[in-house]
């Protein structure tokens, strides 16, 4: 089975959602938390589970919350020789909808739907292993459904290369043996059961007597034993007290002295750790001192340098104020020189202007007579359009009197060829005979047979009979009568003429090829019209008739109406083209000299302001250097008032002296510490404390014990234990050959039914090896090559090797267990054939894995891009980016 495509319509929180699907390889789903990547997962169940009829508990969660609307699942699938499409809606607007496009086309709706569906899928898929290869979040990391895979089995046989077949005798045999062997043990646990298990109980029961009895005498002799060593016991712990006791004496004497020493070396840290700051303090104060009297050097040697700078800027700006008092001068004159041209292009442009005018007035006045013109004639075809015959016969209209006449022929024929005909020939001599026909069926119409018949030598009159005909020749009268159905096809075919009598009556046609002429004739016109209409377009291109007129009139012309003789040409009808080519290129090089000369100005005027800018910012940054010194000098002064530079590095000598009196102080503490360390008393006095609780408890329990021996040997002094000790021997021996001949039967039982198993063991083993190599194969890409696993019979994962080191399966971490779950199923997706497989979907995974094993997971993935469908699911972006080839769909 291969997915191609899943779609959501008002699915729980999905409003609408198309997901496709590649055909093989690896498609990864990506999508933050309750977007519905599960959710798709759900509604493709519940499409192949449930009726549109349903309405249990899952059907109604999938309703969205506050819409009133059905949800709707629709699915493309493949799988055996089928692909179709499939979609269901529920609660709303209920449907059941199956296309399927191949092998054979068809188109199913409700419960057939549903129900072909289930079949298609019984007969193609496997339907236990699709759900056996989803790992989904709320399942289990083992599926125990491998097993039941038909399509698994099958890819398993082939790769054992095992065949068995014990035939219906050796199944007979095998079942005799298996009744045998669950008459003494069970078929699931191998236990004991029925007299077999009884005999073993009765067995236990004599031996555990037999030994009771026994323990009974021993009692006394040990009771006996244990009361001398608990007394040689609690003389001992009494000892082992008092000396306990006395050593954790001396641990706190020796606790007490450490905290003391912690409490001294805390203090001379503390003082070490104020002089350090102290230090830093006057180091600091002599840094500022330094770096004051270096700034105030630097901002010195900056002055000099702005004054130099002013003096520079004031040398460049007068010559260059002189260059843009000539530019001014040279802009102006050039602007008269513009405007010059210009006043001479705009007369020239005029008398250009009021040429063209008259040339468009003459194109006006063609134009306007010609859409008058087409407007005449338009009208002239509308009239023809609205006369009869030629208003009514559409194409339509045409159509069914076609039709109507194609019925009256195939009337006739039926006639003709149903009815029976009379032929009547002229041998020798001519012939001439009266015909009577009967009434005509439909009242109104008239017969087709004539009143009189006349032939001559060797012609003949035939007609078909369907009303009844009196024929009258010299002497003889002969009556014909038609057949039973004769009158209903005769009464057809006038039906039919009357219809099509009526229909031509009804549009004005005396006949069909009238109306056909007619047809053809609107046909022409309504072309006529079109072309028309075209043409008024065409001229009018985009204007009206009232908007030409406006335009004429503005232009100064008159329209005449009706047209009359065209009017005169407008005097000023020309200009010579070169004199405004002329006028015109006189004023762009007018226009382009101004240009020039406005740009040499304004790029004069802007080099004189940033001279200018220049020079206010030099003197600016003059003034300032002069005030930041003044300043800068000044606080100098006052600091050294407050300290001289020789005071500040004597202070610094001074501080770091003290800082190493200070570390000497805290050697020496630390000195007479060693060996006498808080932290590691302390568990030591915790451990004396817990062993003197621990022995004085011993000593109690000691002292409790004794008393219970003394009296346990009180009361056994009057009970006779040998005489039981008898009898328990007895019944221990009446047991024991019960049990031996039971026990002969059992084991031969068994014997058999093992026998006769290990063959199908045997091949057991040959259809487990193939599935653990290929899981293996694929674990050796995230394990290494030292990965095997071990599996049960159930294709389930029993343990995990990994270098000869054997953990089992329970025992694993969960991203252990997840990831083998994963190698599980695309072990599965490797052996079963393609057109017998499923799609492999995971859910989620791989959240407990870490980088390098999620890395090595996305590899073993990527072996099955070519060989498989799988589909990854997961909330984390980029968790599968390692997977080569895989489709990334975000949601």
């Amino acid at each position: 089975m291969r997915l191609h495509r899943l779609s959501l319509r008002d699915y729980k929180g999905v409003t609408q959602r198309d997901l496709l699907f590649p055909d093989a390889g690896i498609l990864v789903v990506e999508g933050p938390n309750e977007v519905g990547k599960t959710t798709m997962l759900d509604a493709l169940d519940l499409l192949l589970d449930h009726k549109d009829s349903s309405r249990r508990a899952q059907i109604r969660a999938a309703q969205p919350v506050g819409r009133d609307v059905g949800p709707s699942v629709e699915v493309e699938l493949s799988t055996g020789p089928y692909r179709f499409t499939y979609r269901k809606q529920w609660l709303r607007q209920t449907a059941t909808e199956l296309t399927v496009h191949t092998p054979t086309r068809a188109h199913l709706v409700g419960d057939e739907a549903h129900e072909r569906v289930k079949a298609i899928l019984a007969q193609t898929t496997d339907l236990q292993l699709w759900k056996a290869l989803r790992l989904l979040q709320a399942q289990p990391l083992v599926h125990d459904g491998l097993g039941a895979s038909t399509a698994l089995a099958a890819a398993l046989d082939r790769a054992g290369g095992t065949a068995v077949d014990a035939g219906p005798a050796g199944e007979t045999l095998l079942s005799a043996a298996q009744a045998a062997y669950l008459r003494y043990y069970t078929a699931r646990t191998a236990q004991p059961t029925g007299e077999w298990r009884a005999a073993i109980e009765r067995l236990e029961a004599a031996e555990l007597g037999e030994r009771a009895a026994r323990e009974a005498v021993r009692e006394v002799a040990d009771d006996v034993e244990r009361h001398e060593s608990t007394q040689g016991g609690l003389q001992e712990a009494r000892h082992r007290f008092a000396e306990v006791g006395q050593r954790r004496r001396a641990i706190d004497d020796e606790l007490v002295q450490a905290r003391e020493l912690a409490a001294q070396l805390a203090a001379a840290r503390a003082r070490r750790d104020e002089l350090s700051v102290a230090l830093e303090r006057e180091r600091e104060r002599l840094a500022e001192r330094v770096a004051a009297r270096e700034q105030a050097q630097r901002v010195d040697a900056a002055l000099g340098a702005a004054e130099a700078a002013v003096a520079d800027a004031h040398a460049a700006l007068e010559p260059a104020h002189d260059d843009l008092l000539a530019a001014d001068a040279a802009h102006a004159a050039a602007q008269e020189g513009v405007l010059a041209a210009r006043a001479h292009l705009t007369a020239v442009s005029a008398r250009r202007d009021r040429a063209r005018a008259a040339a468009e007035r003459a194109a006006l006045r063609s134009k306007i007579a010609a859409i008058d013109e087409a407007h005449h004639e338009l009208a002239q075809v509308r009239e023809l359009l609205g006369q009869s015959p030629v208003s009514t016969v559409s194409t339509t209209v045409l159509r069914d009197l076609e039709q109507a006449a194609q019925s009256v022929d195939l009337e006739q024929a039926a006639h003709a060829v149903g009815s029976a005909r009379i032929v009547i020939r002229a041998a020798d001599a001519p012939v001439e005979l009266s015909v009577q026909a009967g009434a005509p069926p439909i009242s109104g119409e008239t017969s087709d047979v004539p009143a009189t018949v006349t032939l001559g030598r060797g012609q003949s009159w035939e007609s078909a009979i369907g009303q009844r005909l009196a024929l009258h020749l010299p002497g003889v009268e002969i009556e014909l009568e038609p057949e039973s159905g004769a009158a209903q096809r005769v009464a057809a075919l006038a039906e039919a003429r009357a219809h099509l009598k009526r229909r031509l009556a009804e549009v004005g046609c005396a006949s069909l090829e009238v109306a056909r002429v007619a047809h053809d004739e609107r046909h022409d016109l309504h072309a006529q019209e079109a072309g028309l209409q075209a043409r008024v377009r065409a001229l009018l291109d985009g204007s009206d008739r009232a908007e030409l007129l406006e335009r004429l009139a503005a232009l100064g012309g008159a329209l005449e109406l009706p047209p009359g003789p065209a009017r005169a040409a407008d005097p000023e009808t020309g200009i010579d083209p070169d004199e405004w080519q002329r006028a015109q290129q006189t004023e762009e090089q007018a226009r382009a000299e101004a240009d020039r000369a406005r740009l040499r100005r304004d790029s004069l005027a802007a080099s004189v302001e940033a001279m200018r800018l220049e020079l206010t910012r030099a003197a600016s940054a003059a003034a300032a250097l002069r005030d930041q010194l003044a300043d800068l000098d000044g606080r100098l002064a006052a600091a050294r008032d407050r300290r001289a530079d020789d005071d500040l590095e004597s202070q610094v000598a001074a501080a770091h002296a003290r800082l190493v009196q200070a570390d000497d102080a805290v050697g020496e503490v630390q000195a007479r510490s060693a060996g006498h360390e808080v932290a590691a008393l302390e568990p030591l006095r915790d451990a004396c404390a817990a062993e003197v609780g621990a022995v004085g408890q011993r000593v109690a329990a000691l002292e409790g014990e004794l008393i219970r021996l003394q009296a346990r040997l009180d009361q056994a002094g009057g009970q006779g234990r040998a005489e039981s000790l008898d009898a328990a021997l007895t019944e221990l021996e009446q047991a024991r050959r019960v049990h031996e001949r039971i026990r002969r039967h059992a084991e031969a039982a068994r014997l058999l039914h093992e026998t006769l198993a290990a063959r199908n063991g045997a091949a057991k083993q040959a259809y487990v090896r193939p599935f653990a190599q290929t899981v293996a194969r694929l674990g050796r890409i995230v394990y290494g090559p030292t990965f095997e696993v071990e599996v049960a019979d159930e294709l389930t994962i029993v343990a995990r090797i990994i270098d000869g080191e054997r953990i089992p399966f329970e025992a694993l971490s969960t991203g252990a267990k997840e990831q083998l779950a994963i190698l599980t199923r695309l072990a599965c997706a490797v052996l079963v054939d393609a057109d017998q497989g499923v799609p492999v979907v995971i859910d989620d995974a791989l959240g407990y894995s870490d980088p390098d094993k999620l890395r090595r997971v996305c590899a073993a993935v990527g072996q099955l891009h070519d060989q498989a469908q799988v589909v990854l699911l997961t909330c984390t972006p980029g968790r599968y980016a390692a997977i080569p080839q895989a489709h990334v769909v975000r949601l």
